[in-house]
């Protein structure tokens, strides 16, 4: 039979599924590219165990490529039957084919798991001669299902949330001890926001170790773009102190400052070799912006200088540093840290500022020719 139009596919789909569930898996669908109508069946039963699993049965099959109900079990039954594998399995002898769960247990350690597709793409690129299918690769997973497991994996991002309740009861002490009772003025929130944006994460269905449970199945997102990172800062009396800029250069363009930028006053641009901030631009960002930036909230306020102030910040690993908590000692500042993988639940930047200033700078205009350094800082 002849492949139904995709056009018509796509809606049936929708009519199914429904509107965001069914373009899901019309998306997926696409990724595979099934150039048959077997293929555009079985494509779309893989899909929507994904990405609609409520809505897939059989019958629902059946329904959208008009054929009966027998015949989508079927080519399911032959589909994973061993014994019409089987032959295909002799294309590789045992000890290549180990060396295929060796590879696959590899690459899902590594974060960047294998799919079917995905797998016989790399096979076929290293036995170009041999004429290899998702059939064999099916009969592979079949026959190695002591080792290896097709299950679906979530992106690695969707694990920050993974915190223990212990940790949001210490934080809630924290918040008795170091923000109660003291000056809004003197409240503040610090976190550094890479302005780049992730690949289009989605869950899929991956090749991994049978030891792999399903709720830790993950696989790394890869960003794209060119990365600058920046340390916007916030006090709850809806004070903002200039942000510091960490660009993935060496050196700063001549240029940055050609524009508006006033050195040190609208901003404090620093450089490193990968974009994020290490220790010492951290301890600088204290030195030069918030420290200054609470003893002028406590002037302003006419407070004296020893009211004690509270940053909150999450737990990487230059926020704990020694140069940094010394100096925030020296000036009546206590640092408090949010739960581990759980700052986009409890960080105030992320749940609010950091989106709104992401989509404004897509939509902004500068003076700069856009992808140069001085683009991306401003």
């Amino acid at each position: 039979m002849d492949l139904i139009p995709f056009d018509v596919l796509q809606q049936r789909l929708i009519e199914t599924c429904g509107e965001r569930s069914g373009r899901q898996v019309f998306r997926e669908i696409m990724r595979e590219k099934p150039i048959s109508f077997d293929e555009q069946i079985l494509t779309t039963i893989d899909a929507m165990k994904l990405h609609s699993n409520e809505s897939y049965s059989l019958r629902t099959i059946a329904t959208i490529f008009e054929v009966a109900h027998s015949t989508i079990k079927d080519k399911l039954d032959k589909r994973g039957s061993p014994k019409k594998e089987e032959p295909n399995a002799r294309i590789f002898d045992d000890i290549q084919e180990q060396i295929f769960i060796a590879e696959i247990i590899d690459e899902y350690e590594n974060g960047d798991p294998f799919t079917q597709a995905t797998l016989l793409e790399h096979i076929d690129a290293q036995f170009p001669e041999k004429m290899i299918s998702r059939g064999y690769i099916q009969s592979l997973v079949n026959r190695y299902s002591h080792r290896i497991i097709e299950m679906i994996a979530r992106p690695l991002e969707q694990k920050r949330f993974d915190v223990p309740l212990t940790d949001v009861a210490a934080y809630r002490i924290g918040l008795s001890e170091k923000v109660e009772g003291r000056y809004s003025c003197l409240i503040a929130n610090a976190d550094e926001s890479g302005v780049q944006d992730f690949a289009d994460a989605h869950n899929k269905l991956v090749l991994a170790p049978v030891s792999v449970k399903p709720k830790d199945c993950r696989y790394k997102v890869e960003r794209d773009g060119k990365k600058v990172s920046i340390m916007g800062t916030i006090a709850l009396d809806g004070e903002c102190a200039p942000p510091a800029v960490v660009v993935k250069r060496l050196t700063l363009d001549q240029d940055i400052y050609d524009h508006g930028l006033r050195k040190d006053r609208d901003a404090l641009i620093m450089t490193s070799k990968k974009g994020n901030f290490n220790t010492q631009h951290v301890t600088t960002w204290g030195e030069k912006i918030f420290v200054p930036f609470i003893k002028s909230q406590r002037k302003a306020y006419k407070l004296p200088q020893t009211a004690r102030a509270t940053l909150i910040m999450d737990g990487y690993g230059p926020h704990c540093a020694d140069e940094l908590t010394n100096l925030f000692k020296k000036n009546n500042i206590d640092i408090l840290l949010l739960p581990a993988h759980a700052s986009h639940g409890f960080q105030p930047l992320d749940l609010s500022t950091f989106h709104a200033m992401k989509s404004r700078v897509k939509q902004m205009q500068t003076g700069f020719e856009k992808g140069t350094q001085g683009h991306q800082i401003q």
